[in-house]
């Protein structure tokens, strides 16, 4: 009994240890980046000039399903999850319970809703939805005090359009309302609507966090998600860090923009004929991936092959890997260079630079699969996959998005990338932002807008502290069960298996020897036992 209960204990301190490492040490000092990002929020609002103002909105997601922001719908209001889509410009919600997401919106229950009678169908590139036109009270909790009455589609059937466990319930399209379906509608886009009740500026922002992966002391590696953040009418400069780069916007449906160049390991690829000008290019949160035309696809997975071994399969898209070692190699690939047209540097007009790069980290485009286990090993997938339309196009999608704070300033008609704080402290690989010629002695300064306020004076993170003290503790305790268990083992339980006379036993003879099985009948007659015999008269 004494073992029994000694392992008890043991196995009951090291769950404790674990759980607290887990929990409370690596979760909070891994989130520590993310909380000094958070916390300033208010008083950097509260500074900045009224031409930067901005609303606040956290995000959650997946790589591989997007990202959403919550909102509220109706009279009393109805909650759900509406994925952020710069690659559309509908507003829908699941309304119906055929449409394939729950919760879904209930129009019977909302004393602030009104049907438009017209029936709106769209399709995506995956998946497609049908439904209702329709009008109700739509708010989001990030500032704004005026009540929004949006048109929006309650989707009554949907095919492949949802992911599975209703991951989100609805889409917001913020692309321009020239897309917005059905074509020539007099419905303003959510987007619109939010700015003409509102007076925001038109400018929108998306940080997305990718999930990453950290270890444990007692267990395999775990994942963290820290979804993402939306700003709508200005800038959060404690987001980013360093220089925004801004490029043209060169037609307003989709975030359509010009590229000039990709390249791997500092080596550009080439393009034949009208080179990279023949290839439309998108900036879209509602894809997951880097889409690239077949042509540059096969370049880009060629030259990576020679880097580091996988199959085949996982660069098709077909197949994940599931090893520590190949998460950890990722570190010694090399970027994936993207050159774009450079339009600005932060509030500056003149710049001798022509383009910028987006140097993007092989942590975006070999991705981690939150919640994934082979074995308890963390699986990985290629994020780059080839263009499924004709003619091919290229989409910098959620793997470009992940590393950077995007900025759609649509007042401006340009869109800036700016290297977010979150992806800088967390991927081993930073993504960078480098100009292409540089600054010359008589051109302006290329830094901050004067009016931007000084960063904020870095200050103790209590919950680092808290969580460094937790471990400590969880340590404490399994060393000290550790040390129980031995000093009872050699002075309690030692003494009692050597010493017979603490046994109270007694002595028993072995049985006598059991006769021998009869094998014949012979044998059995012949014995001296007597045995009962059956009816042999027969």
């Amino acid at each position: 009994m004494h073992w029994r209960f000694y392992w008890y204990l043991f196995t009951f301190s090291v769950t404790v240890g674990y759980l607290l490492l887990h929990n409370v040490s690596l979760a909070l000092i891994h989130r520590q980046s993310l909380y000094h990002v958070n916390k300033w929020k208010v008083n950097e609002f509260e500074m900045i000039a009224p031409e930067y103002a901005a609303r606040l909105d956290n995000m959650f997601g997946y790589p591989d399903i997007g990202y959403a922001i919550y909102i509220e719908v109706g009279t009393p209001p109805q909650q759900f999850r509406v994925l952020v889509d710069t690659g559309s410009s509908n507003f829908a919600i699941a309304a119906s319970p055929n449409a394939g997401a729950s919760p879904y919106y209930h129009h019977n229950e909302s004393s602030t809703y009104k049907n438009l009678t017209q029936i709106v169908a769209v399709r995506y590139v995956a998946g497609l939805w049908t439904g209702e036109l329709m009008s109700d009270i739509v708010h989001l909790d990030v500032g704004f005090n005026k009540i929004v009455r949006q048109a929006f589609v309650g989707i009554d059937y949907s095919l492949q359009f949802f992911p599975p466990f209703s991951s989100w319930q609805g889409i917001v399209g913020m692309a321009y309302s020239s897309i917005e379906m059905p074509l020539g509608t007099k419905t303003k886009t959510f987007f619109d609507q939010l700015r003409n009740v509102t007076g925001i500026a038109d400018i929108f922002t998306l940080t997305l966090y990718a999930p990453i992966a950290t270890a444990t002391l007692f267990g395999p590696l775990i994942d963290h998600n820290y979804g993402g953040e939306m700003t709508f009418g200005g800038l959060d400069y404690t987001l980013f860090i360093g220089d925004a780069y801004y490029t043209p916007i060169i037609k307003e449906w989709y975030y359509q923009i010009a590229l000039a160049g990709i390249a791997v390991n500092d080596q550009p690829i080439s393009v034949c004929c009208d080179g990279y000008k023949k290839y439309v290019t998108f900036v879209d949160s509602g894809t997951t991936s880097l889409v690239l035309p077949p042509v540059i696809f096969q370049s880009v997975i060629q030259r990576l092959q020679k880097l580091t071994p996988a199959p085949t399969g996982f660069w098709q898209g077909r197949e994940l890997i599931c090893t520590l070692e190949f998460g950890r190699n990722r570190s010694n690939l090399p970027t994936l260079d993207i050159t774009l047209p450079l339009d600005q540097v932060n509030k500056t007009t003149l710049h001798p630079a022509t383009h910028f790069t987006l140097a993007v980290s092989p942590q975006q485009y070999i991705r981690l699969i939150e919640g994934v286990r082979k074995f308890g090993y963390p699986c990985y997938a290629f994020s780059i996959i080839p263009s499924q339309t004709n003619p091919p196009m290229i989409v910098l999608g959620d793997a470009v998005m992940e590393g950077y704070t995007v900025i759609f300033d649509r007042a401006n008609g340009r869109i800036g990338f700016a290297v977010s704080q979150f992806a800088d402290k967390n991927y081993p690989v930073k993504p960078k932002i480098t100009a292409l010629e540089m600054l010359n002695n008589d051109s302006l300064p290329v830094g901050r807008p004067q009016n931007r306020p000084a960063e904020p004076p870095p200050v103790p993170d209590g919950l680092a502290v808290a969580s460094i003290v937790l471990a400590s503790i969880s340590l404490f305790i399994t060393c000290l069960s550790i040390a129980v268990i031995t000093y009872f083992y050699y002075t309690v339980r030692g003494p009692l298996m050597n010493d017979e006379a603490n046994y109270s036993y007694q002595r028993v003879r072995a049985p006598p020897p059991r006769p021998p099985p009869y094998n014949l009948p012979q044998q059995r007659l012949e014995s001296d036992v007597d045995l009962p015999l059956g009816d042999d008269s027969e």
